[in-house]
């Protein structure tokens, strides 16, 4: 990083165009372990212990967890099928993303806290990291704001939650606009049917069903496919609960798969990895509901509704 300036079009060039971040990744984990395939897949399971740490307290803040089930609850990411082999068998940026997804959680959940500015600067520095990996996730998370600005607000205050959130919208669009375009064209080249679109975002891959290449998702997908009713019954929990960052965190979601759900580039099992720490934890809190009834009623009771 020292000379990164003096050879930044040497980096555009190897990282065909801005997307450059990764290729510094893998370069500083030849540095730390060595050269050879082995490498960045070490660092990519390193990563996936920060993803369960700090996913693990961030649920633990925000659910009111008790010790017991936050410890759980980090075996349970750390061991999840899906970041499992996504992080252990490929090289590939997918654990990275999905760590600075919880980066930009935390930042959320700093900002209802009412700590701005850590907040702005943890975000500033994640949203810098994912223009250059995944350029439309900043403004995915910025919508999520904005939404959730808007259904929090009465009834009464209609002009002010239209404000806002076109405001922050507006905002976001004027420091990402090119990105936008960018995310606007693929989306355009790429438009399928939302509900074909959703069915094969949720489902894909079929267990069993995939290519050689692939053959490492077979027992994740399955596992998968068995929890989706405890993911289903993790988001209706999580909505209930009503608390800015639980009604944040379910539209975040939701977005994600919207977006998903038209685009055909971003249909594959690829591009949901960034999302498996929210299916894990949704699948988590649906697990509790299902299995512990007390845990789930505890949940309900240690989060009051924030006005």
């Amino acid at each position: 990083l020292s000379n990164l300036a003096t050879n930044w079009e040497l980096v555009l060039l190897v990282g065909q165009g801005d997307h450059f971040i990764y290729y510094l990744y893998n370069t500083y984990a030849f540095r730390l372990f060595g050269e050879g395939y082995y490498a960045p897949v070490t660092c990519n399971i390193l990563l996936t212990i920060a993803i369960a740490y700090f996913g693990a307290h961030l649920a633990r803040d925000e659910l009111s967890l008790p010790p017991a089930q936050r410890r759980l609850l980090y075996i349970f990411i750390l061991l999840h099928p899906d970041i499992l082999a996504w992080s252990t068998v490929l090289n590939g940026k997918e654990t990275l993303i999905l760590l600075i997804h919880v980066v930009l959680l935390q930042a959320v959940a700093l900002y209802f806290r009412g700590q701005v500015w850590r907040a702005l600067l943890l975000g500033a520095l994640a949203g810098t990291l994912l223009t250059f990996l995944r350029f439309y996730v900043p403004f995915m998370f910025v919508m999520a704001l904005a939404l959730n600005a808007f259904v929090r607000m009465g009834k009464r205050r209609i002009l002010l939650r239209i404000a806002a959130s076109s405001a922050l919208l507006a905002g976001a669009y004027y420091m990402l606009g090119a990105q936008v375009e960018q995310a606007r064209e693929v989306a355009a080249q790429t438009f399928v049917n939302p509900a074909f679109g959703f069915m094969r975002m949720l489902l894909t891959p079929i267990p069993f069903n995939t290519e050689a290449a692939y053959a490492f998702l077979n027992i994740p997908a399955l596992l998968h496919w068995l929890l989706l009713p405890a993911l289903f019954a993790g988001f209706l929990v999580m909505w209930r609960l009503r608390s800015p960052f639980s009604g944040f965190f379910v539209i975040y979601a939701l977005l994600f798969i919207g977006l998903y759900a038209f685009v055909g580039e971003l249909q594959g099992p690829r591009h949901r990895v960034q999302l498996d720490y929210a299916i894990a934890l949704l699948q988590f809190v649906g697990l509790l509901k299902f299995f512990s009834p007390r845990s789930h009623s505890a949940i309900d009771a240690n989060l009051a509704p924030t006005k």
